[in-house]
C-alpha cells in the first residue's frame, strides 16, 4: 500500500488538530519540500514562461517561500470522471505576508479558476456515510492499492445524498471523517462567479461548474462556513451564504423544469 508522505507536524495538524481520520489524511494530503512545490502550484498555462516552458523567474521569486515546505491537498475532479484533480491547495510552512501585515495561510494555483475539494475516502468512511443515511453500500466496491474506496462520489450523486459545502479542505476532511458527504470551496465567495457587462457592472452570478453538478432537484444542500465574530465579516459570510443558496435554488428549479419538460416530450 502506498500512502502520501506526511511530516509529523503536518500529520499532527490534520489528525490531532483538525480531527481528520488518519487514513483519509494520508489519502488526500501530502508534505512537499523544495522546488517540487512549484510543480503543484504554478500549473497555469497563462503564467509567463521562457522558451523552454519554464515559469519566468519573477513568478518563481514571488512564490519562493513555498520551497521551505508545506502540505498539499488535491481531490477528485467532478468534471473529469472523478480522476485526480490537478488544482488544489498548498499550506506553506513559511507563508508570505500581505501588505496589511497578515500572512497568506493558503495558496492556490494562480491564474487558475476556482475548483472544489471532493476528497478520497476509505471503505470505512463510506460505510459510515451509508449508515448515517440508512442506505446500503453498492455491491463489489473496489478498493485500490492506496486504500481508496473507488466510486464514493458517483454514489453520492446517484443516491442524492445531502451535501455539506464548507470552507477549506481540512474542514471537508473532518466532516467526511464523521460520515458526512462534505465538499469544500477555498473561500466563501469561491462557489460562484460574477458575470459583468462591458462597463464592468455585475449582471448576474452563476455557480461554478463543479458545484452546479450537485444542484439536483431533491438534494439537500447545507452551507457551513466558518464562525465569525467581527460584524463586518459576519455580514460578508451571510451575504455569501445568501448568494450561494439562491444560486443553488435557481439551478435546482431549472433542473427540475428541464426534467419535467423531457418527461412530457417522452409521453
Amino acid at each position: 500500500m502506498y500512502l502520501h508522505y506526511l511530516e509529523t507536524k503536518h500529520l499532527e495538524e490534520l489528525v490531532k488538530g483538525s480531527s481528520i481520520d488518519l487514513h483519509l489524511a494520508q489519502l488526500n494530503f501530502k508534505s512537499l519540500q523544495g522546488a517540487i512545490a512549484y510543480e503543484y502550484l504554478l500549473i497555469s498555462e497563462l503564467l509567463p514562461r521562457t522558451n523552454t516552458g519554464m515559469v519566468k523567474s519573477g513568478w518563481l521569486q514571488r512564490y519562493s517561500h513555498i520551497t521551505a515546505g508545506g502540505w498539499w491537498c488535491g481531490g477528485l475532479d467532478p468534471l473529469n470522471n472523478w480522476q485526480a484533480m490537478e488544482w488544489g491547495c498548498f499550506k506553506p510552512n513559511q507563508p508570505r505576508i500581505k501588505d496589511n501585515g497578515k500572512p497568506i495561510k493558503y495558496e492556490h494555483p494562480p491564474s487558475t479558476p476556482t475548483r472544489v475539494f471532493c476528497l478520497r475516502v476509505t471503505l470505512e468512511i463510506w460505510q459510515e456515510t451509508a449508515q448515517r443515511y440508512n442506505l446500503t453500500l453498492p455491491a463489489n466496491i473496489s478498493v485500490d492499492a492506496n486504500g481508496e474506496a473507488v466510486g464514493f462520489w458517483e454514489w453520492v450523486m446517484e443516491q442524492n445524498i445531502p451535501v455539506i459545502i464548507c470552507e477549506g479542505a481540512k474542514k471537508a476532511a473532518a466532516l467526511l471523517s464523521q460520515g458526512y458527504a462534505a465538499i469544500a470551496v477555498p473561500g466563501i465567495t469561491s462557489g460562484y462567479r460574477v458575470v459583468k457587462d462591458g462597463f464592468g457592472k455585475v449582471t448576474r452570478r452563476q455557480l461554478i461548474p463543479d458545484l452546479a453538478l450537485f444542484a439536483t432537484a431533491k438534494r439537500h444542500i447545507y452551507i457551513c462556513f466558518d464562525f465569525e465574530t467581527q460584524p463586518k465579516t459576519i455580514a460578508a459570510v451571510n451575504n455569501a451564504i445568501a448568494q450561494l443558496g439562491c444560486l443553488f435554488q435557481e439551478k435546482k428549479l431549472l433542473s427540475q423544469s428541464n426534467r419535467t419538460s423531457r418527461a412530457r416530450k417522452r409521453r
